[in-house]
């Protein structure tokens, strides 16, 4: 599910899916440069961990936020807020 919506001088954006999930010990580092999430159900994933590095760099860059809110086995919602004023 992708939604968009204003919330106040922001836009929030939300993407949230229905995976396998992240777990508490997890969700602190997800943002770190080469984090990769590793159990038996993430093996078969490929990837370089740099995915949500630069999302976070990106948004970021643009005086916005990002945040990530999981629960293992119901999935992940990802919420990025940035500013609709300009300059």
């Amino acid at each position: 599910m992708i939604a968009v919506c204003p919330d106040g001088d922001y836009v929030k954006t939300v993407v949230q899916d229905t995976g396998i999930g992240i777990s508490k010990e997890d969700l602190p580092r997800i943002f770190d440069k080469f984090a990769r999430v590793k159990s038996e159900k993430t093996r078969w994933i490929v990837g370089t961990g740099l995915g949500l590095f630069i999302a976070k760099g990106i948004v970021e860059a643009h005086l916005g936020s990002i945040s990530v809110e999981s629960e293992e086995g119901k999935g992940t919602s990802v919420t990025v807020l940035l500013s609709q004023k300009m300059g």
